[in-house]
């Protein structure tokens, strides 16, 4: 009995060990990926990063290539490395629409214009919860989403609105999005960050 007991404690931490492990690798795969969007964001990619990221069609190149991903991609990129090491260390970087400066709030209301008006020439109805007023009293930052499916970090774009779901766009790791448990993820854990404290403000 004792043979057995030690042979299940120890098939325990080898199941601990290597959840740590996989835990770690995902957590050096959004780093790494979170700085090559930055240096994208910046305009600081090589031509050789460049052509690696054609070559493997990474999902990269068509954000940059989008007028409005592109926003978020330059908007990411250009927070002030406290705030990236504050998003890498507390999981989210939450702001009150309201204090974000002129600039930054202008990105937000961009957006938001784009799918207001898009949804407008579909006929659909306008919606009060997802307006420019709303936006007014919204909670809005970047969140790291864990997808544990597909074993990915994801960080996303997003708005809280006072009412309703949350509205968000991947800016790093956008290979996991599309898949149900990437949309799952985002559901369920970007309303928590309703009672999470607000982040300090980026210069």
């Amino acid at each position: 009995m004792i043979i057995k007991k030690s042979a299940v404690v120890f098939t325990g931490l080898v199941v601990v060990a290597a959840l740590l492990g996989c835990e770690k690798l995902e957590q050096v795969g959004l780093e790494k990926e979170m700085n090559l969007v930055i240096k994208a964001g910046k305009g600081q990619l090589s031509l050789d990063e460049k052509e690696g990221l054609r070559k493997g069609n990474h999902p990269l190149i068509m954000q940059l290539s989008d007028p409005n991903t592109s926003k978020l991609i330059t908007l990411f990129a250009n927070l002030p490395s406290d705030s990236h090491q504050d998003l890498l260390k507390d999981g989210y970087l939450k702001w009150k629409f309201i204090n974000l400066d002129s600039q930054k709030q202008q990105v937000w209301r961009d957006l938001v214009q784009v799918n207001i008006d898009m949804a407008a020439k579909q006929g659909a109805a306008s919606n009060p919860s997802f307006s420019q007023a709303a936006l007014q009293n919204a909670s809005v930052g970047f969140a790291v989403v864990d997808i544990p499916e597909v074993r990915a970090k994801v960080v996303s774009w997003y708005i809280l609105w006072p009412e309703g779901q949350p509205t968000w766009v991947t800016v790093v790791g956008a290979k996991a999005a599309g898949s149900q448990p990437y949309f799952s993820a985002h559901l369920i854990q970007l309303p928590f960050l309703k009672e999470k404290a607000e982040s300090r403000l980026p210069a």
